[in-house]
């Protein structure tokens, strides 16, 4: 099978980067490892509002756990990794700095998405024609926003991650206040990212002692966060009609979920939606969703009723390496797996070059076989 793309893999932030840079301005309320929560001793990851356990919530085996730790921080370990696993590029995403997109303290999480930039600018400079980084971006500040926007284009980023709804104190997305940063968006030819636990619905990891009783609820939550507000506010809110070229994603919320989410959205469209004077969309549902690319890791129901429902030219795979639920090290047989019945075309599509043309990646000559170039 040739060299392949991760459409979405990710870094996760050495433990002091948002102290060492904004400690003396944040202090305590930046998000970092700490040994206690309360008066639970442990290792924790501090969110900037909520607390993970950094060990016992997900097994992973040992072996694998070291290596992708260590390929996480050196990035020639990474591109080992790579070359072992078949694949040739990863556009590179944040896990922290998402996780901290929650807190309400906005003028600390834009300070945060600016040195979680900065950082990943430069790692992705070791391998500039096989690493490529998405941005982070909080909406709080639109101006700001729209410069930080500006620079992250201009130093290579390939999209960039922005809240996956409003915090709870926001306008909503449809509302005109955001419709700068959208513009520029469009402009600067700039997909913008909607990724799970990126937005107000609690990552159910977050939960701790009695808390867990509600952990299968937030979970359905935090999966349909994404499709929710690509629904309400994208399209029926009118952002996809007012800027017709921006280029959108959904990150990791595989794709399971689209025969419901379709089936409800045509109906709100064409039955619900005139009854309550809502406005109608100008295009169909499935025209927009055209425009708007996905992003599955293995997830069975590609093959079958999802796969007839879906343009396959906007379906992407991802690695999510290096976390515990990545595909390495058989990256290249999930794929087989979990897409081969679609046909070779597809595969194709899904686990190459759809990615490639819309992360602007460049594919090189010798691609089609298993050997790399940095």
């Amino acid at each position: 099978m040739p060299m392949i793309i991760s459409a979405d893999s990710h870094v996760v932030e050495p433990d002091s980067l948002f102290v060492d840079a904004l400690g003396r301005r944040w202090g305590d309320r930046l998000p970092q490892k700490v040994s206690r929560m309360g008066s639970d001793k442990g290792t924790f990851l501090f969110t900037g509002l909520e607390y993970i356990r950094m060990s016992g919530a997900i097994d992973v085996d040992d072996a694998t756990a070291q290596v992708l730790e260590a390929a996480n921080a050196d990035p020639s370990l990474r591109l080992k990794c790579l070359d072992s696993d078949g694949v040739w590029a990863e556009v590179l995403c944040a896990t922290t700095m998402m996780l901290a997109m929650r807190s309400p303290a906005d003028a600390m999480v834009a300070d945060c998405c600016r040195v979680f930039n900065d950082w990943l600018i430069e790692y992705c400079s070791h391998a500039p024609k096989r690493l490529y980084g998405c941005a982070n971006i909080h909406l709080a500040d639109i101006d700001q926003a729209v410069r930080e926007l500006e620079r992250v284009a201009k130093a290579g980023m390939r999209c960039v991650m922005i809240n996956t709804d409003a915090r709870p104190n926001w306008p909503p997305f449809r509302s005109a206040h955001y419709d700068p940063f959208w513009a520029r968006a469009e402009a600067l030819g700039m997909p913008l990212m909607l990724h799970i636990v990126c937005g107000n619905k609690r990552d159910f990891f977050t939960l701790h002692g009695p808390e867990t009783v509600n952990a299968m609820r937030l979970s359905f939550d935090l999966y349909s966060e994404g499709p929710i507000t690509l629904a309400a506010e994208f399209i029926f809110g009118g952002i996809l009609d007012r800027f017709p070229n921006l280029q959108m994603v959904l990150g990791e919320f595989e794709i399971n979920w689209l025969p419901f989410w379709l089936y409800r959205t045509e109906q709100m469209a064409e039955v619900y939606g005139p009854k309550i004077g809502a406005k109608k969309p100008k295009h169909t549902i499935r025209d927009y969703m055209r425009r708007v690319y996905q992003g599955v890791i293995d997830d069975p129901y590609v093959d079958g009723t999802v796969a007839a429902l879906l343009d396959l030219d906007t379906l992407m795979w991802g690695s999510d390496f290096p976390h515990p639920a990545c595909t390495y090290p058989h990256s290249q047989q999930v794929v087989q797996d979990k897409f081969g019945r679609l046909g070779a075309a597809a595969v194709e599509k899904i686990s190459r070059t759809n990615a490639a043309r819309f992360y602007r990646i460049l594919l090189p000559p010798n691609a089609d076989v298993q050997t790399v170039e940095k």
